[in-house]
């Protein structure tokens, strides 16, 4: 019996915990000609989690615009942020964010309805 609780007197003292960031998780891709909407999961952690966004401009940049949504509906970002777009055509454009874990909608918007043109995102 002894050596039984020093065996787990040992394992007590010497087990470290670790935790990894993991990828995000349920990944669901949803295409239209106006919209195309991105969303996930992302695993519950202590750590927030760095959201990258790239985005290219077609031909129409000023039709473009985006927001990212959590769970409960509230507008984490968005661009434009006022009323009118002001994306320039052909052009990229880069953003990050630190987010909390949780669920997420990302979605990307075409004023005009028809989509991206030159399958640019």
């Amino acid at each position: 019996m002894r050596i039984k609780l020093s065996i787990l007197a040992y394992l007590l003292t010497t087990i470290s915990y670790t935790q990894e960031i993991c990828p995000v998780e349920d990944v669901n891709v949803f295409g239209g000609d106006g919209q195309n909407i991105i969303s996930w999961s992302e695993p519950g952690n202590p750590f927030v989690s760095m959201f990258s966004l790239e985005l290219t401009t077609d031909t129409y940049g000023y039709e473009t615009s985006w927001d990212l949504v959590d769970e409960f509906g509230t507008i984490i970002a968005e661009e434009p942020s006022g009323a009118t777009c002001d994306f320039a055509s052909n052009e990229v454009y880069n953003w990050e964010f630190e987010i909390d874990p949780g669920s997420y909608i990302f979605t990307i918007y075409d004023s005009y309805g028809d989509g991206m043109y030159d399958g640019c995102y």
